[in-house]
């Protein structure tokens, strides 16, 4: 299709127009008409390939107001957002790993942790059982959050908080799906994917997001800190040293704080969906099997 060649036509009206407002601008500058009658010319032309292009999305095709600067900033956030995913990507994949990793194993050996945790359980079970004390997505999105934003800020301590969240994190879906399964693997694994996968698909790569972003907080503070002791022989006076720094390695801060946000917004949509949409699911999952009583 990028390839084929579209016949333009030109109304007469349009070239009236056209000509009518080339004549004016001559009238003033004859250099500008020239100028002004070729950009029109190649911007005609243009639509020989892709004219059904949808030129919105395009910068130079939006007239500067409020709709031209808004889809500045979405590019600008789009970029942003892809940039930090891209070039921590080894990173990001060690704690999907990490994740994924847990929940199979803790899924395979759910019997024997939950004999550990047996004496949790009534205080874990009492919590998940808890209603809602104001809307349920928002509570969701405030518990979710609260408990991203303490892990971020609690990983300068070497990033640990950020590697023991994703481990938790796994180990928990694990050993609820390894229950839950192995007492009836077929009606219950519908079941545990109707609950879990709508908002899940959100949730978990939010999780993994503000992860990475914590990891990622520690390396700026550890790289910011490392480079300033570094120079102490080769640059004088402790400001320009940090001043240094900073250029250097903000990038960290800078994609830790992008993949924070992304992840705050993944949140968000997680939370819409299982306070308003996972209920309702559960409901008819549960109508349509003859579930078994969990202990």
């Amino acid at each position: 299709m990028a390839d084929k060649k579209y016949r333009v036509i030109v109304s007469e009206r349009a070239k009236r127009m056209l000509g009518t407002h080339i004549r004016f601008v001559a009238q003033v500058n004859k250099e500008a008409a020239i100028v002004k009658k070729k950009e029109l010319m190649t911007a005609m032309r243009s639509l020989e390939s892709m004219p059904q292009r949808f030129p919105f999305f395009e910068g130079t095709y939006i007239p500067p107001n409020k709709y031209h600067n808004m889809n500045r900033y979405f590019s600008i956030a789009k970029r942003e957002v892809k940039s930090s995913i891209v070039d921590n990507r080894r990173l990001i994949c060690l704690m999907f790993s990490l994740y994924v990793i847990s929940a199979v194993l803790a899924w395979i050996f759910h019997a024997q942790l939950l004999e550990i945790l047996n004496p949790f359980l009534g205080e874990i079970k009492a919590e998940m059982s808890r209603e809602f004390t104001m809307d349920p997505a928002l509570e969701l999105f405030i518990n979710n959050e609260t408990a991203g934003l303490t892990t971020y800020f609690a990983s300068v301590f070497f990033g640990i908080m950020s590697f023991v969240s994703v481990i938790v994190n796994g180990m928990a879906i694990g050993i609820v799906g390894g229950k839950v399964v192995s007492m009836d693997p077929f009606r219950m694994s519908l079941m545990f994917i109707a609950l879990i996968v709508p908002h899940g698909i959100f949730e978990i790569p939010a999780l993994i997001f503000e992860s990475a972003a914590g990891v990622l907080l520690f390396l700026f503070i550890w790289r910011f800190l490392k480079t300033i002791d570094t120079t102490r022989n080769d640059v004088s006076g402790f400001k320009l040293r940090a001043k240094n720094s900073w250029k250097l390695n903000r990038i960290y801060l800078k994609q830790s704080i992008v993949l924070m946000v992304f992840s705050c917004f993944l949140l968000i949509i997680a939370a819409l969906i299982e306070g308003h949409v996972t209920e309702h699911v559960g409901t008819v999952s549960y109508t349509h099997l003859t579930l078994p009583t969990i202990a």
